[in-house]
C-alpha cells in the first residue's frame, strides 16, 4: 500500500467517525440499544419502562426495571438489579464499529451481566 493510499484511507475513516459522533453530552433520557459479538449480546433500554438484556446468544436473559443513568464525565452508567440479576452498562462517548458487520455506532459500550463482562457498541434509538 502506498503512503498516498494509506493517507486517503485514514482521511476517509476520520470523516466517517466525525459524522457519527454524538453532540456532547450523551442523551441521558434517550432509549438506547447496545450490542456486541463473540458471544452475541444485546441490551435495550426503554426509559421509564425496562432494561432488557440478552447475552451468550440468548442463553442468558434479564428483564430489569428501568433506572436513570448516572453521568460520569462523558460516560453514562446504568446499574440495575432485579431478582437474581445485576446489570451494569457503561456507554462511552467514543465511536465504535461492530466487530462482525463493521457498522459504525456513535458510542462504545461495556456490559457486566451477573459478573460476566462484554464489550460492544451503542446508539440512542430514534423515535
Amino acid at each position: 500500500m502506498t503512503v498516498r493510499a494509506a493517507a486517503a484511507i485514514l482521511l476517509l475513516l476520520a470523516g466517517c467517525s466525525a459524522t457519527r459522533q454524538l453532540e456532547p453530552p450523551l442523551p441521558r433520557d434517550a432509549a438506547w440499544v447496545a450490542i456486541g459479538q463473540e458471544p452475541g449480546w444485546r441490551v435495550d433500554i426503554r426509559p421509564d419502562r425496562t432494561i432488557e438484556a440478552i447475552a451468550d446468544y440468548g442463553d442468558r436473559r434479564a428483564s430489569l426495571p428501568y433506572v436513570r443513568p448516572v453521568t460520569q464525565g462523558s460516560t453514562l452508567e446504568f446499574h440495575a438489579f432485579g431478582g437474581e440479576n445485576e446489570l451494569r452498562l457503561r456507554i462511552f462517548d467514543r465511536p465504535c464499529a461492530d466487530g462482525m458487520s463493521g457498522r459504525p455506532y456513535p458510542a462504545t459500550a461495556e456490559l457486566e451481566l451477573n459478573g460476566r463482562s462484554y464489550r460492544g457498541c451503542a446508539e440512542p434509538v430514534r423515535p
